[in-house]
Order: structure tokens, then C-alpha cells, then sequence
């Protein structure tokens, strides 16, 4: 295969870069869009504003944001921190040069897990040593308090799934409702996509268990979710009966995780402070 102008290449669009650098490279469309697909769209969203803070710097300097070598790339991420970007973000502009280069025809391998690229990371990392997000956090027992003396099984179902199973707002809604078992001790049920956590790759998804709490049926995940299908069994259609969680208004369509993020009426109600812990649910908590 000839060499490739990989300035031919590059856009403003990442996405649309690694579609022209795959196809460059002779792979077939259909392969380029599965390569794709195996990467998350929230990986892509933060890949993006990196991909444009390098691209900018490539202009700026003159290069090929595609075909530029290791000097380049420790300039960039320097800058990127003398400019005041967090540790953080300084990896994410990493991780995204190494999955994009990588791609390039005549981009360079891994360039994340170069030895020079490894010591200025660690070298950043001891200079402004991320701190936590948080120096205390809420109490729990608040907002089981609330659910206990205040709430309906229906209303607690999302507030105690976050709670119990720690999953995000993505993870909640896309729990599979043919998917759910429960038995006189646990409900259980599979995501249907990945955890963004997880370490698993292959085989089929596992299986999420939650105990009963049998003390009290208010703060019981099993009664509440039991209660909640019940609740929305006349509203369940063909076009929304795939997820457990459906919008609280017509066309009652599954909800989204943006959706259950804007549900957070009962933690205040609760005694939560929101204003400081603005996601302590992952944005989760209104009564459905």
C-alpha cells in the first residue's frame, strides 16, 4: 500500500478522523464502524475536547496532528498543564492520543505507554496530587429515615436501587425488565450494556443480586421494585416494556439516564445537601 497524506485525513471530528485513518488503511466500512462501536459514546464525548485541544496545538506549531512524534507530544501535555488542566484531564488528553495515533497509518503505537510519556505523567501526578472531590459526605441513614416515615414503596424503588447496587444513572436505566427474578430472599436482574466500571469483556453479563430486607418492606428493594411493576403494568407498551424505569409522563417511552438525573427532589426533601453533594445518587432520587 502507498504511503498515506494523513493530512488528508484529520477533521475537527475525531470520530470522523478514525473513520478516514480505518479506511485509509483498506479496512471495510462495515469493520471500521464495529471497531468503532467497541468504544463507549461517553469515551467519545471526552476524546473529542481532547482531540480538539491537540489539534490546535498541531495547527499552532505546525504539524500533522496525525504524524507527529514523542517530542510533540510531552510539549503538549506540558503546556496542557502549565494551562492549569487537571491531572485528570491530562490523562484523558493521553489515553486519547494513544487510541487515535494508534490508528493513524503513520501515527505512533501506544504512544500513552511510552517510557518518557509514563515518567512526565507520574512527575505531574506528585507535583499536583489530585484531591478528593469531597472532604465528608451524607449519611445514608437520612434518607432511609425519609423513605421509612414518608415514602410509598413506589416512590423509593430508584432512590434504593442506587443506593443498594451503587450502579450510575446509565447502569439503572438500562436494566432488562425480562431480565428480573425474584425469590423469598433477593431480586436480581442484568444490565443490558456494560458497567462502565467492569473489567469483563466476554461471556454473558452477570447477574446483579440484591438481599430482601424483610425488617421493613418500605426500605426493601424487593418489595419496592415488586411494588413499582406493579404501579406501571397498565402503562407498559410494546415500545417501552424493555427497561424497568419509564417516564412518568406520555408516551411513558424507557427512561433515559439524563432523565433519572434530574430526579433528585426526594434528597432534598431527605435533608441531603444538594448544593454541595449535587450527585450523591448520580443525580437519582425523584419519586417515580
Amino acid at each position: 500500500m502507498p504511503p498515506v497524506n494523513t493530512g488528508r485525513l484529520h477533521t475537527a471530528n475525531r470520530l470522523e478522523t478514525l473513520r478516514n485513518c480505518l479506511g485509509a488503511q483498506g479496512i471495510p466500512p462495515e469493520v471500521v464502524e464495529l471497531l468503532l462501536a467497541a468504544t463507549r459514546s461517553n469515551s467519545f464525548a471526552a476524546y473529542q475536547s481532547a482531540w480538539s485541544a491537540w489539534r490546535d496545538s498541531c495547527h499552532r506549531g505546525d504539524n500533522d496532528p496525525l504524524s507527529v512524534g514523542v517530542v510533540e507530544t510531552l510539549k503538549f501535555l506540558s503546556d496542557s498543564s502549565k494551562e492549569g488542566n487537571s491531572y485528570s484531564s491530562i490523562n484523558v488528553f493521553r489515553s486519547m492520543l494513544s487510541s487515535t495515533l494508534s490508528l493513524a497509518p503513520s501515527g505512533l503505537s501506544e504512544v500513552g505507554k511510552h517510557p518518557f510519556v509514563v515518567k512526565l505523567l507520574k512527575e505531574m501526578y506528585n507535583a499536583r496530587t489530585p484531591l478528593p472531590k469531597y472532604t465528608h459526605t451524607w449519611d445514608p441513614a437520612e434518607v432511609l429515615n425519609f423513605f421509612e416515615t414518608t415514602a410509598t414503596k413506589e416512590m423509593s424503588t430508584l432512590s434504593l436501587a442506587r443506593l443498594t447496587t451503587l450502579l450510575r444513572c446509565g447502569e439503572l436505566a438500562s436494566i432488562r425488565a425480562d431480565s428480573i427474578r425474584f425469590s423469598q430472599l433477593e431480586v436480581s436482574f442484568i444490565l443490558g450494556k456494560p458497567r462502565k466500571t467492569t473489567t469483563q469483556h466476554s461471556g454473558p453479563s452477570k447477574r446483579i443480586s440484591v438481599a430482601s430486607w424483610q425488617r421493613n418492606e418500605i426500605i426493601c428493594l424487593v418489595a419496592c421494585i415488586k411494588a413499582y411493576i406493579a404501579k406501571t403494568a397498565d402503562l407498559c407498551t410494546a415500545g417501552n416494556s424493555e427497561f424497568l424505569f419509564i417516564g412518568s409522563t406520555r408516551p411513558h417511552n424507557p427512561a433515559s439516564s439524563s432523565s433519572l438525573g434530574r430526579w433528585i427532589k426526594e434528597l432534598r426533601e431527605a435533608g441531603v445537601d444538594t448544593a454541595i453533594f449535587f450527585c450523591p445518587f448520580d443525580k437519582i432520587g425523584r419519586r417515580i
